[in-house]
């Protein structure tokens, strides 16, 4: 008996020292178990004290939600009101330039017509004063040109506008009349 086996040995004080740490372990059970009972109790508490604050966010988050919502409806809104406003100065904007481009022909054949008459009222004149040919040659011009402006035939009257200003008689007309008319063309 005097012989101990090695291996009985080591098993004997492994079973030894787990016998005493068990022991150690379930003596201090309760007192970890009511450890941590109080943090459990501690942590409801405070979870309960978080419920309002939570619930009072959550109605924040409510709020500013519909606020933003409500926000975007007026902004999406105030976009369509921009955007129909935008295609209505567009349209106005066309219908400006037609009537300009109305008034600028109205402006033109009313100074033909002006010139014409000009022309009309000179002839009682110039027969009872009988001015010299280059009188009568240029206003004759000057009707010819107009009419071939009146029948579109724009370079026609532009070369009778110049021949009645190579002719020298002063005439401002013909000189608006070839840049109005060489704009005509260019349309």
């Amino acid at each position: 008996m005097s012989k101990i086996y090695p291996q009985y040995f080591y098993l004997f004080v492994i079973t030894v020292i787990f016998l005493g740490l068990f022991n150690a372990g379930c003596t201090n059970q309760p007192t970890r178990i009511v450890d941590l009972e109080k943090k459990l109790d501690d942590l409801s508490h405070r979870l309960e004290g978080l419920k309002p604050e939570i619930s009072e966010l959550r109605n924040k988050v409510g709020k500013q939600g519909s606020g933003i919502a409500t926000a975007m409806n007026a902004q999406r809104y105030t976009d369509s009101r921009l955007k129909k406003g935008l295609s209505e100065t567009g349209n106005l904007i066309q219908e400006i330039k037609q009537n300009l481009a109305t008034v600028e022909k109205d402006n033109f054949n009313m100074k033909a017509q002006l010139a014409e008459l000009r022309v009309e009222l000179k002839k009682p004149e110039t027969l009872s004063k009988s001015p010299g040919p280059e009188t009568d040659i240029t206003d004759e011009l000057s009707g010819q040109a107009i009419k071939s402006y009146r029948q579109g035939n724009f370079a026609d009257a532009i070369s009778k506008w110049e021949e009645v200003l190579s002719k020298g008689s002063g005439k401002r007309h013909a000189e608006y009349n070839v840049k109005v008319s060489k704009d005509r063309t260019k349309e």
